[in-house]
């Protein structure tokens, strides 16, 4: 038998565990059990784990924030000033992302001395990958940097942070990203060099089709209507807002369709909440859906719709997974969704925010059983070849072997 090829090493994630489940944290949620059969020691350094002592989660240390007082805090960015002066002239950041860079730092550290670690990999250019190049240096380490829609989001790090997320490219022995969108992006810092894509896959044998009506039943949603299905969280920039107007035209159509709104809160739950008590026999909310029960969502639709609108959208985990499930969908033209959803062949791709192209090209498929059918079968084909989470694990594994050498 082969030695695996992270037997004896230690490596380092920085990047948020679940819960709650995000693209990040459901990535780390396979890759950590998978690097610890593959023989790797696993420390995470998560923001937005619970706060407490480190736990051991699928054999893996996982670290959340420290509960600090003000002093402890003060004294802490006073044991780092060294990086912060050293940094001054680029840093304009605001005061929790200096502290939790520094934070960071002080936990690695700790890790560190209890086992070396080999190899770090961190998930955003803020604060993972600044605290992961801080570490980086202070322990002679390599950092892989994964950078997602962040220099679309935050203006700052394409103007005055833009020295800022150079200096972390170009401390970083690779850089990634998930899909050819967000790769190409990291231009925008001016930095000289390429990020390679990695995409994130998904469980293949968890989504996949399953019989229509028994997942209906399971979510209380009627038989025989047709179902449309969004998958998101409850924000303006995910397309929330236009999957109700396109709803409100698709009615004009198919006045039985059912919109099932699935996500986190965000800045549109309200709106959301009030718009299904108007018409709770036409639409539907699920929130905060356990990542077990996500699949059955998806193998309850006739048409899963991704409406983002602009660049920041990486990829569309929401769209792998539908198509995984075999269920057709209709995504919007923005940020890499044309990576996932491929026109005419496993969905339909509409421009974005236009809710009476999305609402004309959802109609259309629920009128056309055999199309939708044509759709799935395809999706499905894609998914297994494109982004099975394996595939994920098995290159990430490969790239922190070879960082760590």
């Amino acid at each position: 038998m082969s030695t695996p090829p992270g037997r004896g090493r230690s490596v380092l994630l920085i990047g948020n565990y679940p819960p709650p489940y995000g693209g990040i944290p459901t990535h780390l949620a396979s890759l950590v059990p998978f690097l610890r059969v593959s023989g790797w020691t696993v420390n995470v350094l998560s923001l937005k784990y619970r706060n407490g002592p480190p736990e051991d989660v699928a054999g893996a240390t996982i670290h959340g924030p420290m509960a600090r007082g003000r002093t402890e805090k003060v004294q802490l960015l006073a044991r780092n000033a060294g990086y912060l002066l050293r940094e001054a002239r680029l840093l304009r950041l605001a005061p929790w992302e200096a502290y939790r860079a520094t934070e960071l730092l002080s936990q690695a550290r700790a890790i560190h001395l209890r086992q070396p670690i080999d190899v770090i990999a961190a998930y955003h250019i803020l604060p993972a990958g600044l605290a992961g190049s801080w570490i980086g240096a202070a322990l002679d380490v390599p950092l892989i940097t994964t950078v997602f829609g962040e220099f679309h989001a935050d203006a700052r790090l394409s103007g005055p942070l833009a020295p800022l997320a150079r200096r972390v490219l170009e401390r970083s022995a690779q850089v990634l990203s998930c899909s050819d969108h967000c790769a190409a992006s990291v231009r925008l810092s001016g930095f000289a060099g390429t990020a390679r894509t990695l995409y994130f896959g998904i469980d293949t044998q968890r989504f996949a089709p399953a019989p229509r009506d028994e997942a209906r039943r399971a979510w209380g949603l009627p038989v025989d209507a047709p179902i449309v299905l969004y998958v998101g969280r409850f924000d303006e920039e995910m397309g929330a807002r236009v999957a109700l107007e396109a709803h409100e035209r698709l009615l004009q159509i198919h006045p039985t369709a059912v919109l099932m709104l699935a996500g986190r809160r965000g800045n549109l739950s309200d709106e959301i909440e009030a718009a299904v008590r108007t018409r709770p026999e036409l639409r539907r909310i699920a929130s905060d859906v356990p990542d077990e029960r996500l699949p059955s969502l998806y193998q309850a639709a006739d048409v899963v719709t991704v409406p983002s609108l602009n660049a920041r959208a990486c990829l569309g985990l929401a769209i792998a997974e539908a198509m995984a499930c075999g269920i057709a969908t209709v995504v919007s033209d923005a940020g890499g969704g044309r990576e996932v959803c491929e026109d005419g062949r496993t969905g339909r791709i509409t421009p974005a925010g236009d809710a009476t192209a999305l609402a004309a090209a959802v109609g259309a498929l629920l009128a056309d059983a055999a199309t939708r059918a044509a759709y799935g079968e395809a999706g499905r084909r894609s998914a297994r070849d494109r982004f099975d989470v394996r595939a994920t694990n098995e290159g990430m594994a490969r790239l922190l072997s070879a960082a760590a050498r």
